[in-house]
């Protein structure tokens, strides 16, 4: 018996007071996300800008920028508060229980019955309506904060470009295609533990990753389009120099796309997509309008250093290696009918009910693996701005750099315990320093 089987075993005995710890892992971190704003505060009522950055920096537009900040964080105390009043009395009353009987229907009993080639068991087609119905319950519990957060917040501050009609279509695609693909994922792991008992973990692994790759191949043609206009990037200038930096480090570029990101919003971003045969680059058409092309340039070369040093491979093989140690605990959860008697689960043990459990009660170390997935992804930031500045591209990076902050209001300056457990990128000013732009604008 491993060590995670023992100390399973250990704690499945009745009377286990398995409420009451995972209540105070929520309450644990909530707190710690109060402590860590409680430190980033002082950092969002400064006076001037850092002096390195004082005059790339327009005073207004930096306190704009920290009271945008201190907006956020507000919208955000609140939404985790209630976030936690709700997880207590579903905690409390048993509330998992309660939905999960609500969500059984006699055609469940029926479908499981028929001949038919679309036949499911009960404890598929219940988990799936089940989760999906959380799904929705979420959603709606946090309605009124997104829509205070688009129509309140980015209103206010120029941001937001959406309407009424936009955001609730976009709500319903998103449950719709979220409950379609979460359907499917939670049949086959349900059907896996169904079919190989305790022996399920390397199954659901594989299956898990094969799901990954085909979601990965499809999300660009089938789903995003969805969402956003993907249009070519027309013939010029800026596309030829595209072209040319992919061929010149071998990036298989096939598309160049440009989106319509300002129907939603005026926040700007870019990303490479697709296989390792078939890669694609999207570029927000907000970037495109408030940057040089040396700029974008510039950003597409950072970007595409995470290719050429095979970051995507690096942060895939840690989910990968996380997911698989996270299945491996599960299968010793799976049968602690402790936790499952404390939740009210007497009669039934289902299987999307304990994996449920298992990340309430796994809350302390995803808050831990937080800041070593953020010191990677930090790593990696730096290593794909030096790939930038290899090319020749340094000034131009940092010009976009700054630009982008400007451009999205954010803050120079974070506490260093807050940005570690919050942030994947390394602050405004570290980045600057690594790849010596302040010393290439004195030499300009």
């Amino acid at each position: 018996m491993g060590i995670v089987q023992q100390i399973m075993h250990i704690l499945d005995f009745p009377g286990f007071p398995w409420k009451t710890v995972i209540a105070g892992f929520s309450i644990g971190k909530y707190v710690w996300d109060l402590y860590l704003q409680r430190r980033q505060a002082p950092y969002l009522l400064k006076d001037n800008p850092p002096s390195v950055l004082a005059e790339h920096v327009d005073e207004k537009k930096y306190q704009k920028a920290l009271a945008y900040a201190r907006d956020k964080t507000f919208l955000s105390t609140i939404t985790s508060t209630f976030a936690l009043v709700i997880d207590l009395l579903l905690i409390k009353f048993n509330g998992l229980s309660y939905l999960w009987s609500l969500t059984k229907f006699p055609w469940m009993d029926h479908l499981a019955a028929s001949a038919s080639k679309f036949s499911l068991s009960v404890a598929i087609s219940h988990s799936c309506v089940f989760l999906f119905a959380v799904t929705v319950f979420s959603s709606l519990i946090q309605l009124p904060f997104s829509l205070y957060s688009t129509f309140g917040i980015e209103e206010k501050y120029g941001f937001n470009k959406s309407t009424l009609k936009i955001f609730f279509m976009d709500l319903f695609k998103e449950l719709t295609i979220g409950g379609a693909l979460m359907s499917f994922l939670v049949s086959m792991f349900v059907k896996i533990t169904m079919k190989f008992g305790d022996n399920f973990v390397l199954y659901a692994w594989g299956a898990y990753i094969l799901f990954g790759l085909v979601l990965q191949s499809i999300a660009p043609s089938l789903i995003m389009p969805l969402f956003y206009k993907f249009t070519p990037l027309e013939q010029g200038s800026l596309r030829s120099k595209i072209e040319d930096l992919a061929v010149s480090i071998k990036f298989p570029l096939k598309n160049l796309y440009v989106i319509d990101a300002s129907r939603r919003s005026a926040h700007s971003n870019a990303f490479f997509y697709g296989l390792p045969w078939n890669k694609g680059i999207v570029l927000f058409d907000t970037l495109v309008k408030n940057h040089t092309e040396e700029e974008l340039l510039a950003i597409l070369g950072h970007e595409l250093g995470h290719w050429y040093l095979s970051h995507n491979m690096i942060h895939t093989l840690v989910d990968y290696s996380m997911s698989l140690a996270q299945l491996f605990m599960f299968a010793a959860f799976l049968r602690n009918n402790s936790l499952y008697e404390a939740f009210d689960f007497t009669k039934e043990k289902p299987v999307i009910i304990g994996l449920l459990l298992f990340s309430d009660a796994l809350g302390p170390m995803s808050s831990l693996l937080t800041y070593g997935s953020n010191k990677i992804s930090r790593f990696c930031e730096y290593q794909a701005d030096a790939f930038a500045k290899k090319l020749g591209l340094a000034k131009d990076l940092g010009d976009g750099l700054i630009r982008i902050h400007n451009d999205n209001l954010s803050p120079l300056e974070y506490d260093p315990l807050y940005t570690s457990y919050h942030h994947s990128h390394p602050i405004l000013t570290d980045r600057l320093a690594a790849i010596n732009y302040m010393d290439l604008k004195k030499n300009e």
